[in-house]
């Protein structure tokens, strides 16, 4: 390397350590972080509409989100529907609530159809004709005229 490069390069040197000596020097501290914050505005949100309940099972009616049936009667219906032909139909087990019992009737109208759910109380009337008269933890007691029949849910032994 000649004398004059060396000269050069050390002039560059000096020249670069020094702007970053007064660069160090002059900087300015930088300010903190700070999040703007806006005045409070006049902001609702908007309100439902008032609810009632014939307009709430309407809604659930219509839009069926647990795949209900339409044909599914109500509760208090079920007596006075209970003659009428439901196709395919089964009992799927007894529901207690408090005191009282009921008979879960599993009916499916057609094949390839959704099924859906009936609950009968004692009183009630199956579909082919048999009246509920007991229902016990297990078993459940029908009466067609005078004849009485047992029916248990559970077989002996078997769990």
């Amino acid at each position: 390397m000649s004398a004059m490069t060396r000269r050069v390069a050390l002039l560059g040197s000096l020249l670069v350590a020094a702007a970053a000596l007064f660069g160090w020097f002059d900087a300015e501290v930088m300010p903190e972080a700070s999040v703007a914050i806006r005045a409070p505005s006049n902001f609702a949100l908007a309100s439902p509409p008032p609810s009632t309940l014939a307009n709430d099972l309407s809604i659930l009616a219509q839009r069926q989100p647990w795949g209900a049936s339409k044909q599914e009667p109500a509760q208090g219906q079920a007596a006075s529907k209970a003659q009428d032909p439901v196709g395919a139909w089964r009992i799927g087990g007894i529901l207690k609530l408090g005191v009282e019992s009921f008979v879960i009737l599993i009916i499916q109208p057609q094949p390839n159809t959704p099924h859906f759910l009936r609950y009968l109380s004692v009183g009630n009337t199956l579909p082919d004709g048999r009246t509920i008269e007991e229902i016990t933890g297990d078993t459940v007691l029908l009466r067609q005229g005078d004849r009485q029949v047992v029916l248990h849910l559970y077989l002996p032994g078997s769990g």
